[in-house]
């Protein structure tokens, strides 16, 4: 039982990391849309 825990807990974080980079790619993407707009903006 606690290696099914252990493992449990190894998935879950990982799935957290990949969760985290995902969530980080996406806001650095729209940043760069925001970035995008203001400068039009400023044209």
């Amino acid at each position: 039982e606690v290696k099914y825990t252990n493992t449990k807990i190894a998935a879950t974080m990982n799935q957290s990391v990949k969760d985290v980079r995902e969530t980080k790619l996406r806001l650095s993407k729209l940043v760069r849309e925001v970035d995008r707009c203001i400068a039009l903006l400023n044209e």
